[in-house]
């Protein structure tokens, strides 16, 4: 896997402001899925399921929504 930044300490009030935008980003975690991998590209290796395609076409299979669910439901929800 390929590192990727340390997430830096946060303040009450800026985990307040993280957990208020939520809203705003529920229901898009194909769109942060796909921004995470532009950003960091040597982790899309990582996912076995899009193989042999690249991101952008990745990204209009039902594999990537479920793969990005899946990942925001960890992130937010555990």
């Amino acid at each position: 896997m390929v590192a990727t930044p340390a997430m830096p300490s946060m303040s009450a009030a800026q985990i307040s402001a993280v957990q208020g935008d939520w809203s705003s980003i529920k229901g898009q975690s194909v769109e942060v899925f796909y921004f995470f991998l532009n950003k960091f590209p040597g982790n899309y290796a990582q996912f076995k399921a899009f193989s042999g395609k690249d991101l952008n076409t990745a990204k209009g299979t039902p594999e990537f929504a479920d793969q990005a669910n899946k990942i925001m439901w960890v992130v937010f929800y555990l």
